[in-house]
């Protein structure tokens, strides 16, 4: 940028983040609660670690005890300090290890819209010892299908909505079922298990650091979506990389943020079947006691009145989310002055909106993360004074056990500044492999460790990353990430198309939105963009259904493979409507 922003008083008293870098480095010399070492993880080489992390999830859920009687889980009337929700866990898992005979090791999915009771269940599957296997509750019943046989999962837990989507595959392969919520209130089942085994506490089950935590799912290239099976040590590795970095973060600033009651408060306005969700918001708790106040469906003012209600401190949602506050009529009828921190995660945001955000709330300043499902949503954090000052980029590596590298096309030798490559990650946080597939694993991850993301990028003199463009054929929707490939596959079974390529384009409030370009059979009927939908709609998710579809008069343009030329095609459609 050609000049420097003019910061809010607020945002002038953060750190930039080179300064913070430095500062997370000293910490790890400083402070033995930092203390990094290197180990050997798995086969691919030794790795920086944090020395006195907790170990396990359960470990890191123990944290809580430091704050028992915290308010932490809030949605509506409903409300769980952190002793509460403990205990409800423990005898969750209690119930779930009698009655359902789940043992260390064993997958439990969780299927569910965002509850206090997800939460419990999240825990108590750990308390359990068993794999934690997260599914996307906008799934259809195909899909819901697809995850629990492709995770081999012995218990589903899901609320009344998923039940019925679920149930018919659920007893055809003898997979348990506890619903866990109704709409509006903790389901009968769950409230039953819950009195029965008040006071008893879940049976031991030793986990260690490399042991598998969770598996969720992400769209890639590939049509169907893989499972992310990832370590305790993971998951913890970015957990504990986001303390340090709010400990430094602390340490550095020159006026400290006045929280009612002494308590930070985060809003939840995402899934927490996603990482953004499950790891930055909820777990993060764990550590900072926080308060998470939930929705179970995202809505703009339902959201700024939870912000005032709630003295709301962090907003962490999706790009979108941020904008549609921002852009909302009805945000200056709202006291959102308790806000300090407006983040975003799981897609891009447009670099126009970031000074739009500084500019609209009087104490908060703009961030966003850059991670990925395969990272535990570690990689790079840009926010305060320079992200005003380089809106475009996702900021630096979020050290100290994260290491981010942008490779050649062909081959894996790091390229110097300014020049645009694959961008990679490596660190102990980065995933076991993708569930049951070795050659998609062998292929995103090097035999020493290197995660590739799939994104293209450049890092600058600064070390901060830009990223220009994404490999993987995927469109990211809100936060949501597509196959072009699954939905490609669907439409081409429609008996009127001949062709047909998907592509995302660019969209103002959620990043990207889905869209088709279709050649039907000369020799056919005929069929509408609405025909073509309504068919879509059988077999696809809702948001993955093209929002629109456009028709060729000719086939549609192919490589020297055959294949679709999909580049041409977008080129072509951006090109007409610039």
């Amino acid at each position: 940028m050609s000049s420097q922003p003019k910061l809010n008083r607020f945002v002038s008293t953060l750190p930039n983040m080179r300064a913070l870098g430095e500062r997370m480095e000293e910490m790890t010399r400083d402070d033995p609660a930092f203390e990094i070492i290197r180990e050997p993880i798995g086969s691919r080489g030794d790795m920086n670690v944090f020395a006195r992390a907790p170990q396990t999830l359960p470990e890191w859920f123990a944290r809580a005890d430091a704050f028992p009687t915290r308010e932490f889980l809030v949605l509506g009337d409903q409300s769980y300090t952190y002793a509460q929700a403990r205990a409800e866990a423990n005898w969750l898992a209690r119930a779930l290890q009698t009655e359902f005979d789940i043992r260390p090791g064993d997958k439990v999915s969780l299927c569910a819209r965002n509850s206090p009771e997800w939460v419990i269940s999240f825990m108590a599957i750990h308390l359990c010892g068993g794999v934690a296997v997260l599914l996307n509750s906008w799934w259809t019943a195909d899909e819901l299908a697809y995850g629990l046989t492709d995770s081999g999962s012995k218990l589903l837990l899901c609320d009344d909505e998923r039940q019925p989507l679920a149930q018919p595959h659920c007893d055809k392969n003898g997979i348990a079922q506890v619903c866990i919520r109704h709409r509006f209130e903790p389901s009968p089942q769950y409230q039953s298990l819950i009195t029965t085994y008040r006071g008893q506490p879940a049976l031991p089950s030793h986990r260690s650091a490399d042991d598998p935590a969770t598996i969720l799912y992400t769209s890639g290239s590939t049509g169907y979506p893989k499972g992310v099976l990832s370590s305790h040590r993971g998951v913890i590795s970015a957990l504990y990389s986001w303390a340090l970095m709010a400990r430094a973060i602390g340490g550095l600033m020159t006026e400290l943020p006045a929280f009612k009651d002494g308590q930070e408060v985060i809003l939840l306005p995402v899934p927490l079947f996603h990482v953004t969700g499950c790891h930055a918001s909820m777990l993060g708790c764990f550590g900072t006691g926080r308060k998470l106040v939930m929705m179970d469906k995202w809505e703009a003012e339902t959201a700024l009145s939870l912000i005032e209600e709630h003295s709301v401190s962090h907003f962490l949602g999706v790009p979108t989310q941020s904008f549609e506050i921002l852009r909302h009529p009805a945000r200056t009828n709202y006291d959102l002055g308790t806000l300090v921190e407006v983040a975003g995660g799981g897609s891009a945001r447009p670099a126009e909106h970031v000074s739009a955000i500084h500019d609209a709330f009087e104490h908060a300043t703009p961030r966003i993360g850059y991670g990925l499902t395969e990272t535990n949503a570690l990689g790079a954090i840009n926010g305060g004074p320079s992200y005003l000052i380089k809106p475009g980029s996702t900021g630096p590596v979020t050290g100290p056990v994260m290491e981010l590298a942008v490779h050649a096309e062909d081959s894996d030798s790091p390229l110097a500044t300014g020049e645009v490559g694959r961008v990679c990650f490596r660190g102990p946080s980065i995933m076991l492999e993708y569930f049951n597939r070795p050659e998609d694993t062998a292929k995103a991850v090097t035999p020493d460790g290197w995660f590739d993301s799939g994104d293209l990028g450049y890092l600058d003199e600064d070390g901060f990353l830009f990223l220009v463009d994404r490999a993987k054929d995927i469109i990211v929707r809100g936060g949501e990430n597509i196959s072009c490939l699954e939905v490609e596959a669907c439409m081409h079974a429609h008996d009127q198309v001949r062709d047909v390529t998907v592509f995302g384009l660019p969209d103002e409030r959620l990043g990207e939105v889905v869209t088709a370009m279709v050649y039907l059979r000369p020799d056919g009927t005929g069929a509408s963009a609405e025909d073509i939908q309504a068919y879509a709609a059988q077999t696809l998710a809702r948001y993955k259904i093209p929002t629109e579809i456009l028709f060729s008069d000719h086939p549609l343009p192919r490589g020297a493979t055959e294949k679709i030329d999909k580049k041409t095609v977008k080129a072509g459609v951006m090109a007409e409507r610039a």
